[in-house]
Formats: structure tokens, C-alpha cells, sequence
């Protein structure tokens, strides 16, 4: 670029740059285009100055050159306006430099922040709650914006890391006082030298026509003479000065600048990005860091978070990256393969570590695992998982203890005792205890360490877990279209249980029919008394249409309003007759829709004419990802089990086509056949939903007793784990008012629970109020009020709910009362919470991946926060070793800008009057010296 720089003035704005170009001369970019231009020129020249040279002979030389000067001025005016002189200004954008704190919110951040006793007790400050102290208090943070742009991310079981909290880099002053000074001193100059180029015109032009009038009247002399070339020389001189600051203050009026306007104001400097202002941003102090920061996740990905910035901010000024954290990666990728992409960017690494460096001396519990529900008499095992460090080879005593639900202040019995030997540090030892139940109802069991006196925490030497006994005899109705092969074997597994009442309604029997059952129906029941003696209802392709419309709204009300639990397989008769187009319009088919926790449509009836029922291939089954948590589905004695079962499972030939769930389903199983999907979604096979206090199953077709193949067991407890999930609201009911529903029975720290409460009044009718008050009792005792709102959705009358987070390990027990005082029940429901063995297995600090990462990427390795505050707590950038070790990496760019038009209208008025000015003088002076 062949450019003329420019002097940078006061008045040029101090974020652009300005220069002048000639722009003819950037299209000659071969050296012939500049040896033509250049012969031209110089022939031109060459030509005028020949010609001039015969032309003058009869003329005083002095008067000769006054009259090429004037004409090669002319010329060279000519010239400029061939080379197109532009003016031209370069926005400089600067980015500000960039710092990532990454903070860590996972639950290892609960640990206490030291290892001395004092600090490991109950009411010690943990690892996160140092960190939201130190940011909200000292200013670290403000110290670091003063030269970076500085974001605060949380992260934890996340892939990508969250942003909490934003500073940006405070910019300088828009106009200082100084600048405004400089602005009026320059203007000063440039009016001293316009007023000088315009005397130095009008006096040059006055001698040069007293000269010519000389001549003219006969008065000849070389003292005229040169008096007429100082006039052309001086015009030319004065007119250059007068344009110069016409060009230069392009953006002042003409007039100011002879003084006609008394002040003139510095123009305004643009700001680049509106957006980028941060006037009214908040500051850390005023950020909520315990909100922001809460230390819920249950995993830490180092890694994974490091890795997510370092993409984001690719190609961005990022000086460097902060990381406060206790360094125990347990998920994602391995923090060291983040290195060579920081590396390559040149980002350094600044990891904060917090915790100990050494494996406290601490026994706990870390889990137990007992069943839910269990009936009177029947022995079941409870485990428990223990865990110790720092106590290899001691002897500890163990209590099994025993208290009543809903009785928090109700002492504990002991129920067995325990010595055990502790095995080395961070391993798991398993521990069993055979417990017979005698009374019906809740009972919480406790599985309680007698720590030595060293142990550092006893908060975690106890664990507690809800076991409820309920009535031993489930009363189930089977109901079935037609004696299919998955009803026969079902209806003989229930009939073989002793544990189980079954009444069977076959509808396609006859009279005198026998069949595998306690109870032999010929109708289905018409009257409330009639259906409140069922638990659950499991129906084989039933005809429902053969039903009255009361009996259908009968069964909806007995699931809606009394926990019912209904179990829905699919077929290829009767199903169609409600779930397609010839239901539409009929009560009773828009009721079992509505029951249904799929969307049915006549695409499933269609496909039963062209043989989907009666296909010659088998599909397996593909599970939604959290499918394994269904208890239903885990139809062997461990999760590894289950799903080498279901793997060996050939599938299933028929399924009746369903591809979108019900919004509040939780979808389970989908038929695997890739020429089935519908918008990229297959056909749900399996789903299940709440419907009021009750329950629903839907299943696509009856084949899983072709799960017997593969083992008999495998089906059998399939179906039994299946009927109790549908009958458990009724086993789980504490009154006909209401029932009380937590959607996790096992929580860990930072989870929010869902409460869900059916209620009706004394009518049975939903009970219709503003809110339900329930109370929620917390680990340790301290009771708080729960809100339920009501659930606004017109066709689920009586049905409120709410939830709560948790925020400590123990059991949070939910407590609501219903009914009169006179006649008041207590529903009541629990949920276990608990960190995850991932996150405290390993409580003590990772200095070793730490110090790796500070060292090969060119950072520092910070142990604990007082490390980087200096000594006093309040970082500044003189006493904060990590603000001064992080370099700011301003980039600035320069980005080219569109041609100065009011340059340009001034130039070619200048240039045309110095033109036509020149040729003006000259004609006149050609005339006056009776030139031809």
C-alpha cells in the first residue's frame, strides 16, 4: 500500500488511525504501469517547458518563469486529481484480555477445606463455602478485571462448564480534560496558520497585479518582474497553506476555522460496540455466589471443563485459566490431555488446590441398601456399605437400630451389633444383616458406626433407610379379550403366588368355563365397593368397548382417586376398537386414551390389516437411557444381570404402533424395526405414567413370555415386580383422603424432589383448596414449611404439588395432614440423601495432577485460596502473586473504514479552484504582458 501517513492530531479520535492514499496508484501493480506513468509525466513536462521556453523569448526571463510555474501548477493540480487522493481512517478495535476461573460444584466440595479436627467436625467450613467467602469478600476478582475481561464458570457432571458471573474490563475515558485542551490548542494552530496562508494570498496576489498594472502601463523593470513571480510564487505558497488545514480539519467547519464561530466542540469518539458498555455491571460483591456456586454436582470433569473453554475461547486473547478446585477428576476426559490444546495456545494453567493433602482418619457409612416395601414375617437382608481410611486392621462395633416412621423423636432399639475388621484405606467392605419384620407399617433402620475417638467426622457414622410392612395379600384383576398365551401364563404365576389374590375375567369364556384364579368374574365390577377391593387391574387386550360407560368411568376414578394401578398390553382384537378412529366420539374410548400414558391413533389399528401382528421376524428391544432404573425391568439379581438377559432376548414379532408419549410419561422400551420410525422416533413399546394417585402401564403386545427362553425366572419376575409397581399406590396409601408421592425414593445432595399429593374430602371427591401446608423435616430434626400448589390442569382435579432440594446427607421425611380434626390422618413419605462413594472415596487434594498441569503449561500451582490474597486477604494487584503472574494479551486489529466524503467535496473544490486559479493568472498575466 503506497499511503502518505498523517501527523495524528488532538482531534482525530484516539481509537482510529488516519491516513492518506493515492488510489490510482494502487492499480499500477506492474512496473510498466509506473515507467509509462513516469514517461508521461515527464513528457508532458518536458513538452510545457519547451514550448513555454520559444514561447517567452520576447519576454523577461522573470516573467517567463512566473508563467510556467503557473502552468506546471495547473498541471500538477490536474495530476492530483488523476491519482485520486483519498482520505482514509482504520477503526482500532481492542480486545479485551481474557481469564476463565473455573470453579469447582462438585459434592467432594462439601469436605471440609482442612485436616485438622477442629475443622473436620459437624460444623466445619467446607471447601466451597471457603471459596464463595473469598470471592464475595476480598478483591480478587475486581483486581483481576482491572486488567482482564474475567468469567467465572461453575462446573461439575456437566460436559461444558456454566457461566455464573461476567466482569468485563473497565474502558478508559471517553474525552479526558487534557484531550478537550489538546483538542483547542491544535484548533488554534490550524486557525494561525489558515489566517497566515490568507494574508500571505492577499498580499502575494496584490503585489503580483501591481506588478502586471506596471507593466501594462509601460512601467517595465526587473524590480516589476520579480515583484510578479513573488506574487505567483507567494499566491501558490498561501493557497497551499489555506488548503492544507481546509484538508486536515476536514471534520471543522470552513468557517471556524477564520474564527466566525467563537468555540467548536471535540467530536465525539464512536464506541465500536454499544453492547460492550459496562456501566451498570454488577460487581462481585453483589454477585449471590452461595446460589451460583452451590456444590451439588456428583462428578468433578477437570478435563472436560478445561477443554470446553479452551474451544470457546479459540482464537480469543485468553491470558490464562483458573482453576479452584480439590483436583479429584472422576469423570470426562484426563485433565493432562488438555494440556498440548493450552499449550498450542499458549494459556497457562493456574490451578487453586483446596483440602487436605493427606487421607483423613475416618470410618462411615457409606450406603445402605434395603427393600422398600417387605411384608410381615418374610426375612429380607439388609446391606451396608463401610468405608475407612487412616484405621487398617482396628476393630469397630456396628449397630443395626430400629425406630417408627414418622417418629423423630422416638428412641431407637438395637436390633443386632456387629465387630468388624477395618480393611486399608478407600476400600469397601460390605456388611449384611438378616432382618425378620414383625408390625405392619413404617419403620426407619439404622445402621449406626461406634467410631473411635480419632474419627474426624462423625456426621457420617450413620445411615438411615425406610423399610415399610405392608398387608401380605395383594388382590389383583386380570382381565383378558381372549386366552392368549402371555394372559394363560400370567394368570397361573398369580394364582401360584401366595401372596396374591387373583380374579380373572376371560371375556371370550363361556358359561362354566375353569381357569387358574381365586376368583372366577363373569362381569366387571359395576359399584365402587366392588372395585376398591383390587390393587391393580391387568388387562390383555380387554374388549372395553363390552363394558357400560359407568364401569369404565368407575375404573378411571378407582385409579384416579384411590391409587389404583392399571396395566394396559396391546393386541390386535379389542385394543383397536378404542385407541383408533372408530372411538372417536365415544366416552369410553376418550377415557382410555386419556389412561393411556402413550398417544393412540388409527395408525396402530391400521397396521393390524396389513400383518404387523403377524410378522416373520423378531425385533429386539431398545431401551430409553435411564430405563435401568425401573425396577421392573431388572428381572435378575443385579443390574449386570438384567441387561444380559434382555440382550439374549430374541424381541417381539407384533406391537401395536404408538411413536409419541403423553408429556408427563416416562418412556421405557421402543420396538427396535427401523422401517416402523415416524419422525425419527420408533414405536414405544413400553411407558408408564402417573395418572392422579394411580398408576398405568402401556405394552406394545403380549410376547415377553418369550423372555421364558431365555430364562423362566426372568419372566416370572417381570410380571410380579410389574404388578406390585402398578398396585403400589394402594399399598403405599395411608388413608381414602389421600395419598402422599415422592418421585425419589434415594436422592444425593442438590436434588430437587418432587412432592405429589392426591387429595379428596370427605365426600371422596378431590378436595378443591389454594394450597396445600405440608411440613418437611429435615436431617437432624429442624422442620420447615412445604408448600403444594395445585397442578393447573383442569382434568386432574385435587392433585397438588411441590418440592424441595436437598441439602445434607440423612433422610427428609414429608408430612401432610388430611382430614378433620376429629378424624385427621397423617400421610407421610421419605427420601434417603446421600454423596455419591465417587465423590469422597478420595477426599484428600490431587497435588500431583495439579502441580502437572500449572508446570507444563507455563502456570502455577496455588495451594489454598490464602495463597493468591496475600497476606492481609484482599488481593491487590501489588500483593496478589496470581493477578501479577497472569499477563493481560490486549489484541488489538485495525479494521479499514469507507473513504472520508467530506475529504473528498473539499479536495476536488480546492483542487479545481488552484486549477482554474493558475489559468486565471496566467491568462491574465499573458495579457497584460500583450502575450499571445
Amino acid at each position: 500500500m503506497h499511503a502518505i501517513d498523517s501527523m495524528e492530531l488532538h482531534l482525530a479520535q484516539q481509537d482510529t488511525r488516519i491516513f492518506y492514499q493515492f488510489v490510482r496508484l494502487e492499480q499500477l501493480d506492474q512496473w510498466h504501469h509506473w515507467f509509462l506513468l513516469a514517461c508521461c509525466v515527464i513528457a508532458i513536462v518536458s513538452w510545457v517547458v519547451y514550448w513555454y521556453r520559444k514561447d517567452w523569448q520576447e519576454l523577461p526571463k522573470v516573467i517567463g518563469y512566473a508563467l510556467l510555474v503557473l502552468r506546471l501548477t495547473a498541471l500538477l493540480g490536474i495530476l492530483i486529481f488523476f491519482l485520486d487522493l483519498q482520505k482514509r481512517s482504520e477503526q482500532r478495535v481492542t480486545r479485551a484480555s481474557k481469564v476463565a476461573v473455573l470453579v469447582d460444584t462438585s459434592l467432594s466440595m462439601t469436605m471440609p477445606v482442612d485436616d485438622s479436627v477442629a475443622a473436620l467436625s459437624v460444623n466445619s467450613t467446607s471447601r466451597i463455602a471457603s471459596v464463595q467467602k473469598d470471592l464475595s469478600q476480598s478483591t480478587l476478582l475486581s483486581d483481576l478485571q482491572q486488567r482482564h475481561d474475567t468469567t467465572v464458570y461453575r462446573f461439575d457432571q456437566s460436559a461444558k462448564p456454566t457461566v455464573v458471573a461476567s466482569f468485563l474490563k473497565p474502558k478508559p475515558s471517553q474525552r479526558t480534560d487534557e484531550a478537550s485542551e489538546g483538542f483547542q490548542k491544535t484548533l488554534r494552530t490550524l486557525r494561525w496558520v489558515t489566517w497566515s496562508g490568507t494574508v500571505a494570498l492577499a498580499i502575494a496576489l496584490t503585489a503580483m497585479l501591481m506588478g502586471l498594472m506596471m507593466r501594462a502601463v509601460g512601467r517595465v523593470g526587473p524590480f516589476w518582474d520579480y515583484i510578479i513571480l513573488f506574487g505567483v510564487v507567494g499566491s501558490i505558497v498561501g493557497f497551499v497553506a489555506i488548503a492544507t488545514t481546509v484538508l486536515r480539519a476536514d471534520t471543522i467547519p470552513w468557517a471556524a476555522l477564520w474564527g466566525a464561530s467563537t468555540t467548536v466542540s471535540a467530536p465525539p469518539i464512536p464506541v465500536s460496540d454499544p453492547a460492550d458498555t459496562n456501566s451498570a455491571a454488577q460487581t462481585p460483591a453483589e454477585v449471590p455466589w452461595e446460589n451460583l456456586l452451590a456444590a451439588t454436582g456428583t462428578e468433578s470433569r477437570i478435563g472436560d471443563a478445561i477443554s470446553a473453554v479452551l474451544d470457546e475461547e479459540r482464537g480469543s486473547p485468553l491470558a490464562g485459566i483458573v482453576v479452584i478446585t480439590d483436583g479429584r477428576s472422576n469423570a470426562g476426559i484426563d485433565p493432562i490431555n488438555s494440556i498440548a490444546e493450552a499449550s498450542i495456545q499458549e494459556v497457562p494453567i493456574h490451578p487453586i488446590g483446596l483440602g487436605t493433602d493427606k487421607n483423613p482418619i475416618n470410618v462411615r457409612v457409606l450406603d445402605v441398601e434395603a427393600p422398600k416395601r417387605v411384608f410381615p414375617g418374610d426375612r429380607f437382608r439388609m446391606t451396608a456399605l463401610i468405608q475407612a481410611s487412616g484405621l487398617q486392621g482396628s476393630q469397630i462395633q456396628i449397630q443395626l437400630r430400629r425406630r417408627p416412621g414418622g417418629q423423630t423423636n422416638a428412641a431407637p432399639s438395637v436390633e443386632e451389633e456387629r465387630t468388624v475388621m477395618l480393611e486399608g484405606d478407600d476400600n469397601i467392605s460390605s456388611l449384611s444383616f438378616d432382618v425378620e419384620p414383625r408390625d405392619v407399617g413404617p419403620w426407619i433402620y439404622e445402621v449406626r458406626l461406634l467410631a473411635p475417638a480419632q474419627d474426624t467426622n462423625p456426621a457420617d457414622n450413620a445411615y438411615e433407610s425406610e423399610v415399610r410392612v405392608v398387608e401380605p395379600n395383594s388382590t389383583i384383576l386380570v382381565v383378558a379379550g381372549g386366552p392368549t398365551r402371555e394372559y394363560q401364563f400370567v394368570r397361573n404365576l398369580l394364582f401360584r403366588d401366595p401372596t396374591v389374590q387373583s380374579h380373572v375375567l376371560l371375556q371370550s369364556g363361556g358359561p362354566g368355563v375353569s381357569q387358574e384364579a381365586n376368583q372366577l368374574l363373569t362381569e366387571f365390577p359395576k359399584t365402587r365397593a366392588e372395585m376398591s377391593q383390587y390393587d391393580a387391574v391387568i388387562a390383555f387386550d380387554a374388549d372395553w368397548m363390552a363394558l357400560t360407560e359407568d364401569q369404565v368411568e368407575l375404573m378411571e376414578q378407582w385409579i384416579s382417586d384411590q391409587s389404583g394401578g392399571l396395566v394396559l398390553i396391546a393386541g390386535p382384537v379389542a385394543t383397536p376398537k378404542w385407541a383408533g378412529n372408530a372411538g372417536n366420539g365415544n366416552r369410553k374410548a376418550e377415557i382410555l386414551r386419556g389412561l393411556a400414558p402413550v398417544v393412540m391413533n388409527s395408525r396402530g389399528a391400521r397396521l393390524v390389516s396389513i400383518g404387523r401382528f403377524e410378522s416373520e421376524t423378531a425385533w429386539p428391544l431398545t431401551f430409553a437411557p435411564d430405563a435401568w432404573s425401573t425396577d421392573f425391568i431388572q428381572v435378575g439379581k443385579t443390574l449386570e444381570e438384567s441387561q444380559r438377559a434382555w440382550q439374549q432376548f430374541r424381541g417381539v414379532y407384533s406391537y401395536f404402533a404408538c411413536n409419541e408419549p403423553k408429556p408427563a410419561a416416562t418412556t421405557i422400551a421402543y420396538f427396535s424395526d427401523p422401517t416402523t420410525v415416524v419422525n425419527s422416533t420408533a414405536p414405544i413399546y413400553l411407558a408408564t405414567q402417573f395418572y392422579g394417585a394411580g398408576r398405568v402401564a402401556f405394552q406394545g403386545g403380549g410376547e415377553f413370555w418369550r423372555l421364558r427362553e431365555v430364562g423362566e425366572s426372568y419372566f416370572d419376575t417381570y410380571y410380579t415386580k410389574l404388578i406390585r409397581w402398578a398396585g403400589q399406590g394402594r399399598l403405599l396409601r395411608d388413608s381414602d383422603r389421600g395419598i402422599l408421592l415422592l418421585d425419589k425414593e434415594q436422592a444425593v445432595v442438590g436434588e430437587s424432589v418432587m412432592v405429589r399429593a392426591v387429595l379428596r374430602d370427605a365426600q371422596f371427591q378431590p378436595l378443591i383448596i389454594s394450597e396445600a401446608n405440608a411440613k418437611l423435616i429435615e436431617p437432624g430434626g429442624r422442620s420447615t414449611s412445604l408448600r403444594l400448589q395445585p397442578i393447573p390442569d383442569p382434568t386432574q382435579t385435587g392433585v397438588y404439588i411441590g418440592q424441595f432440594v436437598t441439602k445434607k446427607t440423612g433422610t427428609y421425611e414429608v408430612q401432610l395432614p388430611v382430614g378433620s380434626l376429629s378424624d385427621q390422618t397423617l400421610l407421610t413419605q421419605q427420601t434417603v440423601v446421600r454423596v455419591p462413594a465417587l465423590e469422597i472415596q478420595r477426599p484428600q487434594r490431587n497435588d500431583p495432577l495439579m502441580s502437572e498441569l500449572a508446570a507444563r503449561t507455563g502456570g502455577k500451582y496455588w495451594i489454598g485460596m490464602e495463597s493468591v490474597l496475600g497476606s492481609s486477604g484482599n488481593a491487590s494487584p501489588s500483593a496478589s502473586p496470581l493477578v501479577a503472574a497472569i499477563e493481560p494479551r490486549d489484541q488489538t486489529n485495525y479494521f479499514p473504514g469507507t473513504p472520508d466524503r467530506e475529504f473528498q467535496q473539499r479536495l476536488m473544490t480546492l483542487l479545481m479552484a488552484l486549477i482554474a486559479g493558475a489559468l486565471c493568472l496566467e491568462w491574465l498575466t499573458r495579457r497584460l504582458s500583450r502575450l499571445a
